[in-house]
């Protein structure tokens, strides 16, 4: 439908339209970017909880560069415990023999 408007258009001189790339924005997000805000918030639910936190009540620690530099550095290895075995461990293998 959309050929046959533009072939019209052009044989009676008239503008056609392009094709635009950029579609609008979402009131909220185009607010939050002249803000310069992010529209997307960072949620979090624990297990067995109803309703999402979200991140920016949670404080400075849990903003998404902290928390992209927490996750981005290599685990550190955990120690494993030593067993200490006591000096005395033999068995005594000693009966009680009574005549």
């Amino acid at each position: 439908m959309r050929k046959v408007n533009d072939r019209i258009c052009q044989e009676f001189g008239l503008s056609i339209i392009e094709n635009l790339e950029e579609k609008g924005k979402h009131y909220a997000e185009w607010s939050a970017e002249k803000k310069g805000q992010s529209s997307k918030l960072l949620k979090f639910r624990a297990q067995g909880q109803e309703r999402f936190t979200r991140s920016k009540t949670l404080g400075a620690d849990y903003n998404l560069e902290t928390l992209r530099d927490c996750v981005g550095k290599a685990k550190q290895p955990r120690r494993k415990k030593k067993i200490r075995l006591e000096k005395n461990t033999r068995i005594n293998l000693f009966m009680d023999i009574q005549a």
